[in-house]
């Protein structure tokens, strides 16, 4: 019995009055087993914590999105699943996922997601526990569809909503709640990592939710949903024109070696296709034997690297660089794939746009359709160049996007950062936002060049210093005030040797290389102005 207890008991002896004592609380540890279980059942930052259980090691957290992908974690953790609402249509499912008091390193990492995928990235959860974080992630509104499954979408605009910008928020406020309830104190920094969505879902919290984070690492953002799925449209429209028009894997690392050989640098990688003026007509039959290109396929190969453009030639988005070639085949390659190969943009026409699951997409019109699909889906955009409120709050962000990507174009990155130094300058906006563009980098991550950049149970390589994990860089900016002047990205082999490094510089200032030891050599290049 405490002594508040003992006390008040004692009075109801000595006294004739009514006295009413309050039962004893038990004492609970912050940090503990048993705090975990009494989160069970609690509503925290509006969100609704279902289940609450403790997870003990040798733990491995995986995710289907990533077959094969795999995150150890050494020490017992607290998982927490829970669900917000935004609205009566809404159902936002979120994990927390708590290391105990000890092993806490007194901060909160948010992770993204990919796609438009309904399930959550305990990958990353698990990346976030391994290093000590408090970790957050969510179904981003809706649970249980494949990526590229848009149905959920019909009928259900409040979902729609959670998918472009509340799901995450959400979630982000009721992990602070639950930090704060756990811990017994808030975490000191938040941070957030992700790619490609998850990179999407780094962007918009910059400019929408500037205080959610102070620390945000995006990878091979889309900035524009809409403006993504045109993208992908327009290349599916491009390989299907006719029946001749489709490009075989072999075809495309044929055009890949040309634009080698025509623009890459001492390592055997472009290391900026805007200075490549490639022409595939380098490849037109019969010259180049058996992976040479026919008419239709030059034109719809020009057409890719073109980008989206409406009948009078105004462009609608950026296209494929040279140099990205040897990874179209994992999205572009329609030879062996259904007829809805290309990404999303099937079915996010067909339930977001037209909200219609019958909508024909030989009846797309590029004159007209990319409007509609931008004025539908204009929750869906993250390409705002006012950063300035997360500049002022002192918000770090890093963005990286692979010059070699295959699904997002790469100069969509360099066109949203030429913007904000537009609008902020350059000064200002070296003090917050550094843009990493990587040679050979396919989309998030492969491709021929350097491309291993965060430290995790796959890439245990991955030197853990700020230099080489992106992840390290914005916490050692955020929190001792050192920007990232440079990367090295890594590429091991399958028996886990290095076989090349390469120095990655800030944009707009490619690497150099500086003539000493190997092209394939980290040290042998220079960051220069």
């Amino acid at each position: 019995m405490n002594r508040t207890h003992w006390f008040c008991c004692a009075l109801l002896v000595l006294s004739a009055a009514p006295v009413h004592c309050a039962q004893p609380r038990s004492e609970v540890a912050p940090g503990t087993p048993p705090a975990c279980s009494a989160l069970a059942g609690t509503t925290l930052g509006g969100g609704e914590v279902m289940h609450a259980s403790m997870v003990q090691p040798p733990y491995t957290a995986t995710w289907d999105e990533i077959p094969g992908g795999k995150q150890n974690i050494s020490v017992p953790f607290c998982r927490l699943e829970g669900r917000s609402r935004s609205g009566p249509d809404s159902d936002i499912r979120f994990e927390v996922w708590l290391p105990l008091a000890a092993n806490w390193n007194g901060r909160l990492l948010g992770v993204g997601a990919s796609r438009s995928l309904g399930s959550i990235n305990h990958l990353d959860l698990g990346l976030g526990v391994a290093r000590g974080f408090a970790a957050v992630a969510t179904d981003n509104g809706h649970h249980g569809f494949a990526a590229t499954d848009l149905s959920w979408a019909l009928g259900h605009p409040e979902r729609v909503t959670d998918f472009a910008y509340r799901a995450h928020h959400l979630a982000t406020e009721s992990a602070k709640q639950i930090v704060r309830r756990f811990y017994g104190r808030p975490q000191h920094h938040a941070y957030f990592v992700g790619c490609s969505q998850g990179g999407y879902m780094g962007m918009l919290a910059a400019q929408r939710y500037p205080a959610d984070y102070d620390g945000i690492v995006a990878g091979s953002p889309v900035y524009s949903w809409p403006g993504e799925m045109t993208f992908q449209a327009w290349n599916y429209h491009s390989l299907t024109a006719s029946p001749q028009a489709a490009v075989s894997a072999a075809q495309m690392q044929a055009l890949y070696s040309a634009a080698q050989r025509q623009c890459a640098g001492p390592d055997g990688l472009i290391s900026d296709p805007r200075r490549c003026n490639f022409d595939p007509g380098a490849l037109r039959c019969p010259a180049a034997g058996g992976t040479c290109l026919e008419t239709a396929q030059l034109d719809a190969v020009r057409k890719m690297y073109s980008g989206p453009h409406t009948s009078s030639g105004a462009a609608l988005g950026r296209g494929l660089t040279p140099g990205s070639e040897s990874t179209w085949r994992r999205l572009w390659d329609l030879s062996t794939t259904e007829p809805t190969q290309g990404g999303s943009w099937l079915g996010v026409y067909r339930f977001m746009v037209f909200e219609d699951p019958h909508w024909d997409p030989a009846t797309l019109v590029f004159d007209r359709d990319p409007q509609v699909a931008q004025r539908k889906l204009a929750a869906l955009i993250a390409d705002d160049a006012n950063l300035d409120p997360f500049r002022r709050r002192g918000g770090k962000l890093l963005v990286y996007h692979g010059w070699a990507d295959h699904m997002v174009p790469a100069e969509s990155s360099t066109d949203y950062h030429s913007r904000v130094v537009t609008r902020l300058g350059a000064d200002s906006v070296a003090g917050f936002f550094r843009l990493f563009m990587l040679p050979g980098m396919a989309h998030c991550g492969g491709g021929p060049g350097a491309t291993q950049i965060l430290n995790t149970t796959d890439s245990p390589e991955v030197p853990l210093r700020p230099d080489h994990d992106v992840l390290l860089a914005v916490e050692d900016w955020v929190e001792r005030a050192r920007a990232p002047d440079r990367l090295i990205a890594i590429k091991v082999d399958d028996d886990g040797h290095v076989v090349r490094s390469r120095l990655i510089c800030p944009e707009p200032h490619p690497a150099s290389f500086n003539g000493k030891g190997s092209a394939l050599d980290a040290a042998s290049w220079e960051c220069g102005l």
